[in-house]
């Protein structure tokens, strides 16, 4: 789950921000800054490969200091992503 879309994971590659997109567009607005070329139709990893150890680390970091007033729950936490749990456990293999 990714709280509002799954561009706010991407971003967690490039900084670590807790700001409110309040629409996946505005998100998306966003991750231009660090990925001038991106579309959610033709998403590259290689355009994240290299950050995906910081993507971990803020997502997780984030997520345990916002979401336990939610009791962990991404849907109502926001901004919020679980992405990284599924990422750890790849890296880590």
């Amino acid at each position: 789950m990714s709280n509002p879309s799954f561009e706010y994971w991407l971003i967690l590659h490039f900084e670590r921000t807790l700001d409110t997109f309040l629409t996946a567009s505005a998100a998306e607005s966003r991750l231009r800054k660090h990925v001038k070329k991106y579309s959610k139709g033709s998403l590259k990893f290689s355009d994240f490969s290299d950050h995906v150890e910081t993507a971990i680390r803020h997502a997780g970091d984030l997520f345990r200091e916002r979401c336990a007033e939610y009791d962990d729950d991404a849907c109502e936490c926001h901004p919020c992503t679980e992405v990284f749990c599924l990422a750890r456990r790849i890296v880590a293999s």
